[in-house]
């Protein structure tokens, strides 16, 4: 139990350490934006890369190293062989026409050429020109020890050097010469050496990557002997800096940045491709649920750079949706939204006119007979109802079965039909009728009967 946690606090110890490293790099970066360099590539980024995707570019190294190892074999250790402009020639092809490489070279032991006690031949393209020049004249690498891509090299024991039989047979005008066997050293692809990502100020002025491999020739017991190294140096302008959050469907040589962005946790990390070796290349997007403050934006996004440089990350980031919004462009409402400052007013209007409507049935109800008599003279109705009553207090209704059935008036009900002539009104007279045989209720059957004259003291009449 005790290992375990030991062994988990040295892990969290390495990652701080990691993710410390990661920060100091970005730093670095930055620093080199934004400062002109004064030349040395001294700095370097201390961080561990995956290099899988870089190991299609050191081929041209891996075959620098062979034919010139192969040339030594044949030639004792000695490259006199080979002409300068050969050599040049060589590492020039390598670099024309390759946007990634930037620069192809070798560096020899002293007495490997016997004109130089130190050759180092370089070919470099800076703004479609193709450069070449033997970098000994100004660059000591041989006594510095700080020159890790060759003496980190030089330092290894390499007498288990991959060894491979080659049996060759010259030509001689016609005449094809003896077989003749050599043996060819080798090393694999691992056994050489990175640097690790550094700005060459004052060469290319750009981001990049060293990777060499061995040179060798035989000594007198036939022991592999370090010759030197070929190696190519890889740009690193072009290969971008994601620092969004790890994407384990896939990887990079540089995810050694991956999850370092500084977007605010209303937002999400967008890597932008194309920006290069740069920090903050990504935008700040808004998450779910969010949307971004300024809404007539063309582009709804912060940018990672400005992110970065912001000592406080807090202004840029998004607004909360409205209750019930899972994606929005602005503070809209989704759902429907209860304004009591706007419902009230319509809600008592509307209460006070149903409280006042059935006010207003109940009064009717209560005095309807009252209406009736405050519209004529309470003895022109008695007499009306009177005469009616005593005339006719039975009538026969046909029915179905054309038999007179009698029926008594049960009661009566009086309303006034206006006409423009006083003498022309009429009281219309509802008289409900009750069989007398089966007390049973039959249709009501509607008479009317003019205005009584009580001048000229007439009778009713239907």
């Amino acid at each position: 139990m005790l290992t375990l946690l030991q062994s988990t606090v040295i892990s969290l110890h390495a990652a701080d350490a990691d993710r410390e490293a990661v920060q100091l790099s970005l730093e670095y970066v930055s620093r080199v934006e934004q400062s002109p360099c004064t030349g040395g590539n001294e700095e370097t980024l201390d961080l561990i890369f995956n290099h899988t995707d870089w190991e299609a570019y050191i081929k041209p190294a891996m075959f620098t190293s062979k034919f010139v190892t192969s040339v030594l074999l044949e030639n004792n250790g000695s490259l006199d062989s080979l002409t300068d402009e050969t050599v040049f020639s060589l590492l020039r092809s390598i670099v024309n026409g390759q946007n990634t490489i930037f620069g192809s070279g070798i560096a020899l032991e002293p007495g490997v050429h016997s004109q130089y006690a130190s050759f180092a031949p370089y070919a470099y393209h800076k703004n479609g020109t193709v450069y070449i020049h033997d970098i000994a004249l100004s660059y000591n690498y041989q006594d510095n020890n700080n020159v890790l891509w060759y003496h980190n090299l030089k330092k290894r024991n390499w007498e288990n050097a991959t060894r491979t039989l080659s049996k060759t047979k010259l030509r001689s005008g016609n005449i094809s010469l003896t077989e003749k066997d050599t043996v060819l050293l080798t090393t694999k692809i691992e056994n050489g050496f990175w640097t690790k990502p550094y700005f060459d100020c004052g060469g290319g002025d750009i981001w990049m990557v060293t990777y060499t491999t061995p040179i060798f020739s035989l000594d007198i017991s036939g022991k592999p002997k370090f010759q030197g190294v070929a190696g190519v140096d890889i740009e690193l302008t072009n290969i971008d800096i994601n620092q969004c959050d790890p994407d384990t469907s896939k990887h990079n040589a540089l995810d050694v940045f991956r999850g370092t962005h500084r977007c605010y946790a209303t937002t999400e990390c967008r890597f932008l491709k194309g920006q290069g070796f740069k920090r903050g290349a990504y935008q700040c997007v808004c998450s779910k649920g969010y949307y971004f403050p300024n809404v007539n934006a063309q582009v709804k996004a912060f940018n990672g750079l400005e992110v970065e440089n912001a000592s406080d990350p807090t202004p840029y980031k998004c607004l909360p949706c409205m209750e019930g919004c899972t994606e929005c462009v602005d503070d809209s409402p989704c759902l429907y939204q209860f304004m009591l400052l706007f419902r009230f007013p319509v809600l008592l209007v509307t209460l006070l006119t149903c409280i006042g409507i059935g006010v207003l049935s109940a009064v009717t109800v209560c005095f309807r007979n009252e209406l009736i008599s405050a519209l004529y003279k309470k003895e022109d109705i008695k007499r009306a109802n009177d005469t009616f009553k005593t005339e006719y207090d039975s009538k026969y209704l046909k029915t179905n079965t054309i038999e007179a059935t009698p029926l008594k008036s049960v009661g009566t009900q009086t309303y006034e039909y206006a006409a423009s002539d006083k003498r022309s009104k009429m009281f219309w007279t509802s008289v409900s009728k009750l069989s007398l045989n089966s007390q049973t209720r039959v249709e009501p059957m509607i008479d009317h009967l003019p205005l009584p004259n009580c001048e000229n003291n007439k009778e009713l009449s239907f």
